[in-house]
């Protein structure tokens, strides 16, 4: 699958044409703020289309450990944004997920 192919998928499963929405947004704090509705909608379809949805809203530049970290705590966990964002990069498991 493609990222046309899955930028569609989001677009069907959010009613709307997302392909300008890719990397619009700097921050974890971003997609908080303005995208948070969307990745809940997203998350029925599987954690593998929830990290990428949230990897496209940062410009596929976003740190899959940080993106899982993310979604665990503050979306499915209802974690504050500004205490995870605080706890988030003084932790070095969540900066860089561990190594098998």
């Amino acid at each position: 699958m493609t990222k046309i192919d899955t930028i569609e998928i989001f677009g069907a499963t959010l009613g709307r044409d997302i392909s300008q929405e890719g990397g619009s947004c700097g921050d974890y704090l971003d997609v908080y703020n303005r995208y948070l509705d969307e990745v809940k909608k997203i998350m029925p379809m599987g954690s593998v289309y929830t990290n990428k949805f949230v990897l496209f809203l940062l410009g596929w530049n976003g740190d899959l450990g940080n993106t899982m970290s993310f979604i665990e705590y503050v979306v499915k966990g209802g974690e504050d944004i500004n205490l995870w964002l605080k706890e988030s990069y003084k932790s070095e498991w969540r900066r860089r997920p561990p190594t098998s």
